[in-house]
Parts: structure tokens; C-alpha cells; sequence
């Protein structure tokens, strides 16, 4: 066969183009990036333009749906509906149930209310929390009431957990708009009865859900009303307008509210969103970014801005519905507000880029590598299929095949190198070819409207709508050096036990050996609890609980989980730091002052601020607590409590030298007995012109030799002589008060 100087050439050019990655160049404007389906801006209600989304929600009253607890009793029709609809367009469904909608008195269903569950009407008079809004305030412990839940909870998985066109599922249920709280009904409640939820009955529904809905992730509106804050994402209400603030008396704000509770890193495994507040919505875009306040009657006077980028980066919504947009302006009459709108549809979720690509063959059948980029402000949180080609002589894709290994939603923002491989079965001819990819939306079995997600790169639909061309070249049969798989990974230890703040090196080894690319993903189920680094680094921090900590393969998407227990508490005597709180209300963490050494405190404390702290007490005995705070008026009371609001000790805080709250000095308590066990103690602020850095337990006396309690015997069993003719010695047998 005759071999022209062309084809040398050619065969020449493939073994280099194999043998190296590609670049590929990153087009942050890319066209069709705001269509990008499971992120940006969505509407609540009505769509009066063309507005980009993807998301819709729908709301429904639980009598709506139940009439009873057999399978049979359940009617899903309007959310049967409501999902049929939007999956034609090629939308997905946001769901949720409440019992009390906020707006009439016919939300919880007839049957629990025949069989005596208490209820009361609230006509949305009267002072408090969503005052004018009337609304159905329910016995939420009646043990009936309950089961009806869990019971509706099991239907409602087995109905919609496996439906690819449900993306989000709402906690609802609970309390006024489903926002977990009876809000002014409570005035409604009789005296001496507790209708609000109880946290054992919290977290019934809680893991309800969490069994029912494995597949969908879930919302809920404030992490402090729900227990397991760590496991869902959440949906504020005031988006862009209580969102920021590092001031104590806006700790109500949503992102304090994270911090707060442990949940502001929630993000790298679950939404974040919300609803702008309905005050600023018309006015939200007219700049990008934008720097505004919220509803003064909400917000209060002069209340923090807040700037757009500043929420966005702190929070890292993936989804902001904003009805204003889809129903009072068009592209023609507004363009400053739709573009700007666009700007944020853009910035919400995951953006993907691949920056690097390389083809290889072996006997015809092409292996595909690249290196991919999430330049967004979240995971995708979705794991879908992605499928290879290349482009025919008539420009339509001849597949390469699909792999469902990709672990998309594991790759988290701002993480460099994410490589993921295909191997194909399909043989290829000896040509020049174009190859392209594309991630496959579940939508497209209902839809073609459905739209494909698109990646941040000039090549994205330069061949082919939908598909980004990764590499044109000339290929053979045999092209480069073929890489070696993953075929499996083991990670060790599999179990451990760690204490709070402490570190633990998990390791994973991927076989074989000589695999072309070893790397391993590490992620935590509960990043506040315990974190872990791109190496396997766990480290804990100042809650305890079980942690699942992931690791995949970035070559296959081979996961193995290992679980660690953190223990929940600090050893007393001992050291806390004041921002290793397991829970507080009003108080912000802080840096502290120059010359602190880097440490934090806790600040923009009132007198209704309280921290709590998990401990363990080994020994009974009595102790002194230290406290480090600054004083700078002497006005500071601080109580010692138990979680039960029992008393322990009382300080009192004088004033500092210099009279100011970057001055720090120790204050004291008189002693105070405990016995041996696990405390959630409370310090609860009485008085307050502080700062707070760090508590200090000491041991005035344990009890060492087990008689259960603390007396003279464990205090000086041998230092009667020592303490002859000292100013210690009462002239009698060494008792506690020589040693004091």
C-alpha cells in the first residue's frame, strides 16, 4: 500500500497529540450557561416570560393529600400534576406538604381531627411572629398526630424518591409555612399544654425523612429549629435582606444562623437557597452586584446592607427564587435588570470547565481523560450519566457509550484536577475525528425542552448542540500510551474514635499500582463536626456525633466510607475555648484584639446570650471556673448553669483597667461540686457589657479514692504535717478549708 508524505506526516502528529494533554480554553460568558439545568433563579407562582430556569416549586396542604393511613387514603394528584407539567418543560419539581399554609384553617386533614387531635384557628390578630396571617395552630406531640406524619413521610418517599424529574423535597409539615414553629398561634396554645414540637418527636420526622428519601436532597428553613442540622440544606425566606452580619443583635440573620449552628459548610453536600424578600425584589437587579437593605418593618431601622456578591459568597446558594423577575419585566423593557438577572442566574451552583483532555487508543478502542474545573460556588448534587462520541461525516454523534462513575456532585469549587476517564468498547475507524461529551439530563425521557448542562468552554456546542468538542485529531488503532484503571480501593481505618479538635490520618490504597492516575476524593457528610482534607487529614472540631467520611476514586468513582465517632464532650478540669460552643444564641465569634495570638472570643453579647458546652466529668469533685472575658464597665453577670436550667455558680465581672473590650482579665467563680458524668452546661449571660475567650475548669478537689464523695481525706490525706504552723493550719485535722 502506498504510504503518502501526508500520511507521515499524520501518523507522525498522533503520537504526539496521545502522548500529552490538551488545553482547552475557559469561556466564563459562555452562551447557554444561565440555562444550565438544577441552579439559578426560579419562580414560586406564575411565568409570564422567558426567563431562564430550571426549578419550580409547589406547595400543598397535607389534607389535600391524606384522608387516612392506608396506601389507599393518599391522593397525589395535584403533585402528580404539578410534576407531569413541569417535566414536559423540561423543569424539575421542588415539593412540599404542609399542614398549616398560613392562609386558611383547612390544612390539617379530617380524619386526625375526628379522632381528637387538638387544633385552634388563628384569625392573624394579636402580637408576635407573622402576625396577620391567619393559620392553624396544631397539638404537634398527639401521638396521632405523629404517626399520621411518619405514615405520610413513608408514602411520600415510596411515591417520589426514585422520580428523576423531583430534585428537592421540604421538611414542611411542622409549624406555620412548614418553617418549623407555631409562630403568634402560639398565643392559641392552653395553658400548661405544649403544642410546639418536642425535639424528640423533631427528630422522628427528621429521620422519617432522611429513610424515606435517600435519593433527594432536603430542605429545611432554620437550621436551629431542626436537630441533625448538619444533614440538609436550607431555604431562607429573606434572601438579600437579612442574610449578612457579623453584629450580635442580627445573629437571626441566615448566615449567622449557619455559623451558629454548625451548618454554614452545609453547602458541599446540600442546596442552599431561598426567596428573596418580597421589599427589595423589584429593585435587586438594578445593579450587579447591588448593595441594599431589607423591609425596615421586618429588618428593623438602619438595618446592616447587604451586598450581593458578599451573600452569595458566604451562603453559595445553588437556587433564589425571585417571582419578580418571571412576571414584571421582559428582555425588551427592562435589559439593564434582565441582564443583571442573568449575571445571577449565572453565579448561583456549580459552572464546569474542562481545562485539560486526552485520547488514547488501544486496538481501536478509545480511552478519554480530562481534568475538570468547578468554578462556582457549589457541587452540582447530582450524579448524572456522561456520554462520549464523535462526530460523523453528517455531523450527527456516533456514541463512544455512558458512564454513570463520574461522582459529578463530588466535585466541590475551587478543587484543582478533578480527572475522570472513559473507556470505550465501541472499535473506531483510522480517520481524523472530533470528539465530543455531553452529561446527560434524566429529563430528556419526558422532555425536549430538557436542557444539557453546559460547560464554561469555547468548544462547548462548537460541533454539535449539547455536546462540548474535546479534542479533533487524527486517530489509529493504537494511539499513545493506553491508561491503566482503577479496578478497586480499600481505605483504613474503617472505624475510629476521636475527641474533640483532634486530627486522625485516614489512608486509601487503589489497586493496582501502576493505575495511570490514584488520586482519591475525600468528603464528610458532617463538615462541622469532623472535616477531612484532599489527603485523608480528619480533623474534629467542637460537636461531637458520627461522621461518614467518603472517599472515591477520581478514576472510576470507586467509594469507600470510614466512620468516625467524635466524642461530644471536653474533659472537665480543662480548658474550652469560647467559641467551642455546641449551641449559642446572640453572640458572634470573633478575632480577638492584637497580641491574642490569633485566638477567637465571642462578642456582641446581651443579656439574652447563652453558649453551651458538652463536657465530661471524669471524677466527682469541686471546681473552680476561670473565665477570660473583658469587663470594661463592670456590668457583667454570668451564670453557670445545666442544661435543665439548673444553678451551679455565679460570676461577676468587674470592670477592666483600660475600660475597653480589647482588655482581657481573669475572672474567677467560687467553688462548686459535680458529680461524675456527661453535662451540657450552660453559661448564661445575666448582665452584659463583655467579650468572652475562654473558660477554665480546675480542681480544687476529686474524688480520688471513690467514696462518691469530695472531702479531707482526698483534699490532704498526708499533708497534716505540712501544713503545721502554716497560715493553712486550723489547729485541727486537714480538712478542705486548710487546703482553701
Amino acid at each position: 500500500m502506498r504510504i503518502t508524505f501526508l500520511a507521515i506526516c499524520m501518523l507522525l502528529g498522533i503520537f504526539g497529540i496521545g502522548q500529552t494533554w490538551n488545553t482547552l480554553e475557559y469561556s466564563p460568558n459562555q452562551p447557554g450557561l444561565e440555562n444550565n439545568p438544577l441552579k439559578g433563579l426560579t419562580p414560586l407562582y406564575n411565568v409570564n416570560n422567558e426567563f431562564p430556569h430550571s426549578i419550580r416549586g409547589k406547595i400543598v396542604g397535607l389534607d389535600k393529600i391524606m384522608f387516612g393511613y392506608e396506601s389507599n387514603e393518599f391522593d397525589w394528584s395535584e403533585f402528580d400534576d404539578f410534576i407531569e407539567e413541569q417535566g414536559a418543560l423540561g423543569k424539575f419539581a421542588k415539593l412540599q406538604v404542609n399542614v398549616d399554609m398560613g392562609f386558611n384553617n383547612s390544612d390539617l386533614p379530617q380524619f386526625l381531627k375526628d379522632i381528637g387531635v387538638s387544633h385552634a384557628y388563628y384569625d392573624g390578630g394579636g402580637e408576635g411572629d407573622n402576625q396577620g396571617v391567619p393559620s392553624v395552630v396544631v397539638d404537634y406531640n398527639n401521638e396521632n398526630m405523629m404517626l399520621a406524619l411518619e405514615r405520610f413521610i413513608e408514602e411520600f418517599g415510596i411515591k417520589y424518591n426514585n422520580d428523576p424529574r423531583v430534585f428537592m423535597v421540604h421538611y414542611g409539615l411542622y409549624g406555620i409555612f412548614g418553617e418549623w414553629g407555631l409562630g403568634a398561634g402560639e398565643i392559641l396554645v392552653p395553658e400548661g399544654e405544649e403544642w410546639a414540637m418536642n425535639e424528640v418527636n423533631q427528630k422522628r420526622i427528621v429521620d422519617a425523612y432522611e429513610e424515606a428519601f435517600p435519593n433527594k436532597k432536603i430542605l429545611a428553613r432554620f437550621p436551629d429549629n431542626v436537630p441533625e442540622s448538619q444533614l440538609v440544606g436550607y431555604s431562607d425566606g429573606l434572601y438579600f435582606s437579612a442574610s449578612t452580619s457579623d453584629e450580635g443583635q442580627y445573629a437571626w440573620f441566615f448566615h449567622p444562623r449557619l455559623v451558629n449552628n454548625n451548618a454554614d459548610l452545609n453547602w458541599k453536600n446540600h442546596p442552599i437557597g431561598g426567596e428573596v424578600d418580597p421589599f427589595i425584589q423589584p429593585t435587586l437587579w438594578n445593579a450587579f452586584p447591588n448593595t441594599l437593605s431589607g423591609d425596615p418593618d421586618i429588618v428593623g431601622e438602619n438595618p446592616p446592607l447587604q451586598n450581593t456578591d458578599e451573600v452569595f459568597d458566604l451562603t453559595r446558594p445553588t437556587f433564589i427564587f425571585h417571582d419578580y423577575v418571571f412576571n414584571d419585566i421582559t428582555e425588551e423593557t427592562n435589559p439593564s435588570v434582565w441582564n443583571n438577572a442573568i449575571q445571577a442566574t449565572k453565579k448561583t451552583g456549580y459552572t464546569f470547565y474542562i481545562n485539560e483532555c486526552r485520547v488514547t487508543s488501544e486496538n481501536g478502542k478509545p480511552a478519554i481523560e480530562v481534568n475538570i474545573q468547578n468554578v462556582g460556588l457549589a457541587p452540582m448534587y447530582a450524579n448524572w450519566n456522561v456520554e462520549f462520541g464523535y462526530v460523523a461525516f453528517d455531523g450527527s454523534v456516533v456514541s463512544l457509550g455512558v458512564t454513570d462513575s463520574w461522582n459529578l456532585s463530588t466535585i466541590q469549587p475551587d478543587v484543582a484536577n478533578n480527572y475522570r476517564s472513559f473507556y470505550s468498547d465501541v472499535s473506531m475507524p483510522s480517520a481524523q475525528h472530533t470528539f465530543v461529551m455531553r452529561v446527560l439530563n434524566p429529563l430528556d425521557e419526558y422532555s425536549a425542552e430538557a436542557v444539557p448542562v453546559r460547560f464554561a468552554n469555547t468548544t462547548q456546542d462548537q460541533h454539535v448542540e449539547g455536546w462540548i468538542t474535546l479534542a479533533e485529531l487524527p486517530f489509529v488503532q493504537n494511539l499513545g500510551d493506553y491508561p491503566t484503571p482503577v479496578t478497586t480501593m480499600f481505605v483504613f481505618p474503617e472505624t475510629s474514635t476521636m475527641g474533640l479538635q483532634q486530627e486522625l490520618q485516614l489512608n486509601a490504597s487503589v489497586f493496582p499500582g501502576i493505575a495511570t492516575n490514584s488520586d482519591v476524593t475525600w468528603s464528610s457528610n458532617k463538615p462541622r463536626t469532623a472535616s477531612v482534607d484532599e489527603n485523608g487529614l480528619v480533623t474534629s472540631y467542637n460537636i461531637g456525633g458520627e461522621v461518614t467520611i467518603t472517599a472515591y476514586t477520581q478514576d472510576g468513582g470507586i467509594a469507600k466510607t470510614a466512620t468516625i465517632f467524635v466524642e461530644d464532650s471536653w474533659q472537665i478540669p480543662g480548658r474550652i475555648e469560647a467559641e467551642d460552643f455546641s449551641a449559642v444564641n446572640n453572640a458572634q465569634v470573633m478575632n480577638a484584639p492584637a497580641g491574642e495570638a490569633g485566638n477567637k472570643v465571642l462578642g456582641f453579647i446581651n443579656d439574652e446570650t447563652w453558649m453551651e458546652y458538652q463536657v465530661v466529668v471524669d471524677q466527682a469533685g469541686l471546681f473552680t471556673l476561670d473565665l477570660r472575658a473583658s469587663s470594661p464597665f463592670g456590668i457583667g453577670v454570668v451564670d453557670l448553669l445545666t442544661a435543665e436550667g439548673d444553678s451551679i455558680t455565679r460570676i461577676a465581672l468587674t470592670p477592666g483597667t483600660n475600660n475597653d473590650y480589647d482588655t482581657y482579665a481573669i475572672f474567677s467563680s467560687a467553688p462548686f461540686s459535680l458529680e461524675a458524668g456527661s453535662y451540657t452546661l450552660r453559661l448564661d449571660v445575666v448582665t452584659s457589657a463583655i467579650n468572652v475567650n475562654w473558660l477554665d475548669f480546675y480542681a480544687e478537689c476529686t474524688d480520688t479514692d471513690g467514696d462518691g464523695v469530695c472531702d479531707a481525706e482526698d483534699m490532704c490525706p498526708e499533708l497534716d504535717d505540712a501544713l503545721i504552723g502554716t497560715s493553712c493550719d486550723d489547729g485541727d485535722a486537714c480538712t478542705v478549708n486548710d487546703v482553701w
